[in-house]
C-alpha cells in the first residue's frame, strides 16, 4: 500500500486545495488551466516544520505544498459549493486580498462594494468605477457560492466581477524574482508566504450543478510524491519560498454576489496552506512524523528503486 497524501484540506466542513499547473505565457486571453493538485501535508505531523509555522488550532487548519519556480497556481474551492449552505470565503495570498488587490486586515471581514470606493470614499460612477483609482472595482472581497460562478480563483483578479464576458484575472505565478511579486510591490516586507483562506456559513440553499474546468476539463492527478527525496539544505540561495507574481491574462469571473454580508455567520474556519521549495520541502518531509515512536525527528522512508517518487 502507498501512503496516501492529501490533495486538499478539510476543516469544520469546508475544504481547499492548491492545484499546480504550468505557468501560461504571453499576453493573449487563456482558458482555465487544469487540474494539477499538490500534495498537502500537515504541518502540526512534521517536527522538522519551521518553527514560525502554525500548528492550526480548532478554527485553523495549517498544511504546505512544495513548489516549482516558475510554475503556476490556482486555489479550488469548489467542494464547499455541494454543501447546504452558501459559502463565501476570502482568499489571502502573502498577506493581499486577492480580489482587491488591497492588504489584508489581521482579521479580514466580508466586505461589499457597491456604492463607494473602499480606499477613497468617493461615489461610483458606471459599473462600480471609481475616478482616483482609475479603474472598476469588484462587487465585495471575497467569493461566494450564492454568486453564480464556480468557487476556483486562477490569479489576482484585474476587472469585472458582476457576470461580464471581459472579467479576467492575472495567474498566480511563483518566481524567485522579488520585484515581480504583489505582495512585495504591496506590502513588501509585512508580506507572508502562504495562502489564507477565510470561509463563512451563509443561509440554505439548492446544489447547484457542478461544472468541468476549461481546457480540456480532465482531471489529471500529478503523483509524483516529495516524499522519497532528500536535500541538502533547507534553503535555495538563502530563501525558503518564491514570490508569487501576477503572470498571463485568464478568463474568470469573481462573481457578484447576491446575498448581504449580515446574512453570513461568524468566521467559521480559516485554511492556511504554506508554499516552500520542493527540496524545502522535501528536507521537512524526510526526517519523518510525529507519532513514530523513537524515529520522529529522525530520516525515515524507503524509495522503492524502481520509482523513486513512491514511497511503500
Amino acid at each position: 500500500m502507498y501512503r496516501r497524501v492529501a490533495m486538499h484540506v478539510s476543516l469544520n466542513g469546508f475544504s481547499a486545495g492548491i492545484n499546480l499547473p504550468d505557468a501560461l505565457v504571453g499576453e493573449s486571453l487563456h482558458r482555465l488551466p487544469p487540474y494539477a493538485p499538490a500534495e498537502h501535508y500537515r504541518v502540526s505531523d512534521f517536527p522538522a516544520a519551521p518553527r514560525e509555522w502554525s500548528r492550526g488550532d480548532a478554527l485553523t487548519a495549517t498544511s504546505f505544498v512544495g513548489v516549482k519556480d516558475g510554475s503556476g497556481m490556482w486555489i479550488d474551492l469548489t467542494g464547499n459549493q455541494r454543501l447546504d449552505n452558501h459559502v463565501a470565503c476570502i482568499p489571502i495570498v502573502q498577506g493581499v486580498n486577492a480580489i482587491t488587490a488591497l492588504r489584508a486586515a489581521d482579521h479580514p471581514v466580508l466586505e461589499q462594494y457597491r456604492s463607494t470606493c473602499p480606499v477613497h470614499g468617493t461615489a461610483f460612477a458606471g459599473n462600480r468605477h471609481c475616478a482616483n483609482c482609475g479603474f472598476d472595482w469588484p462587487g465585495q472581497n471575497y467569493l461566494s457560492s450564492a454568486s453564480n460562478v464556480m468557487m476556483w480563483l486562477d490569479g489576482f483578479r484585474t476587472k469585472g466581477g458582476n457576470g461580464q464576458p471581459s472579467a479576467e484575472t492575472r495567474q498566480f505565478v511563483f518566481t524567485s524574482d522579488t520585484d515581480r511579486g504583489i505582495a512585495a510591490q504591496v506590502i513588501g516586507d509585512a508580506r507572508s508566504f502562504d495562502v489564507k483562506l477565510y470561509f463563512f456559513r451563509g443561509p440554505q440553499k439548492p446544489r447547484p450543478p457542478m461544472r468541468a474546468r476549461g481546457g480540456d476539463g480532465m482531471f489529471s492527478l500529478n503523483m509524483s510524491s516529495l516524499e522519497s527525496s532528500s536535500s541538502k539544505s533547507v534553503t535555495r540561495g538563502g530563501e525558503r519560498a518564491p514570490e508569487v507574481a501576477a503572470g498571463a491574462r485568464i478568463r474568470q469571473d469573481v462573481g457578484l454576489d447576491p446575498l448581504s454580508v449580515h446574512q453570513y455567520g461568524e468566521l467559521a474556519a480559516v485554511i492556511q496552506v504554506y508554499y516552500v521549495y520542493e527540496d524545502v520541502a522535501r528536507q521537512i518531509i524526510g526526517t519523518g512524523r510525529t507519532g513514530e515512536g523513537g524515529l520522529a525527528g529522525l530520516k525515515v522512508g524507503n524509495p522503492s528503486p524502481a520509482n523513486p517518487h513512491k514511497v511503500y
